[in-house]
């Protein structure tokens, strides 16, 4: 019992401390600090208490325990203090086959560090020519996750995007796509978001798809051919409107947000959802059927 006390005394005793962080009362320097002096204090006490008795020691130590283990998972939340912005922005459509018509809509995502004034960064983005559509503020929340997906993927509890979309290609029957090669090794793209549109392009590579619609194409592809949801549609919608693609496919679970999006920004691109890559072959066979 004085071990299981000790450890709910030691939990109780950080939780405040990570909701004062993650409700940005408290910065990650402070919270980090917060959970220091906490151990500190525990294993003083440990120490203090040392000859009162084996219940007494049993209790702090399996605080202290528990604190220290919460302070090694937490403390590299300080790694992402700098963190102040999050833009995203045009990034140029790939056709990896020359003329298909069926384009990959990357995202281009500029982390900001340090900067507090939004109009300094606005400024610094056009006079160095990169289109920005929006920039949202760093929480504290924001960095958390962020740290949290770090330590997923050091423990490959979070797999790579992209090699994760070439493994679900290969296992739905697309492999030895020698035009997605150098796709797969690019460092200025990350996710899985191409998935569904190299599978289309792999469709058409063999024949059994044509094209001529200039078509803008986003989702995840399982190992089954299904299509899952992804991120970044607004700003995919934005940028198939700037290059005057006529139509967007996405995934049916993203559609609702599409189409609120294509609203409130006021574009004229057509959308279509889909659940399945077949399903989308469709859609493409009938858009040029109607063309």
């Amino acid at each position: 019992m004085p071990i299981l006390a000790g450890m709910f005394a030691g939990a109780i005793l950080y939780t405040p401390l990570f909701l004062l962080y993650i409700n940005n009362v408290i910065n990650g320097f402070a919270f980090i600090g917060s959970l220091l002096l906490l151990c500190f204090i525990t294993t003083a006490l440990f120490f203090f208490y040392r000859n009162h008795g084996v219940k007494q020691i049993r209790f702090f130590i399996s605080a202290a325990v528990i604190l220290l283990v919460l302070l090694v998972f937490d403390f590299q939340v300080i790694e992402y203090e700098a963190a102040t912005y999050s833009a995203t922005g045009y990034m140029e459509p790939i056709d990896l086959l020359e003329d298909s018509g069926l384009h990959v809509l990357p995202v281009r995502i500029e982390p900001v560090a340090f900067i507090e004034d939004m109009e300094w960064l606005l400024e610094g983005f056009e006079a160095n020519d990169i289109d920005i559509y929006h920039v949202e503020p760093v929480t504290n929340l924001d960095r958390y996750i962020s740290k949290n997906r770090r330590l997923a993927a050091l423990g490959g509890f979070f797999p790579d995007g992209l090699a994760e979309t070439e493994e679900n290609l290969i296992s739905y029957g697309y492999s030895n796509l020698a035009f997605s090669d150098d796709f797969f090794e690019r460092e200025d793209l990350e996710g899985n978001s191409a998935g569904l549109a190299i599978g289309l392009k792999a469709m058409y590579e063999r024949g059994e798809l044509e094209n001529t619609v200039p078509i803008g194409i986003t989702g995840a592809i399982e190992a089954d051919g299904s299509v899952s949801a992804v991120g970044g549609i607004v700003e995919k919608l934005l940028t198939s409107e700037s290059e005057g693609f006529t139509h967007v496919i996405l995934p049916e679970a993203n559609l609702e947000e599409a189409e609120m999006a294509k609203k409130s920004e006021g574009l004229d691109v057509e959308i279509a959802g889909v659940d399945h890559i077949e399903e989308a072959a469709e859609v493409i066979r009938e858009m040029n059927r109607t063309r």
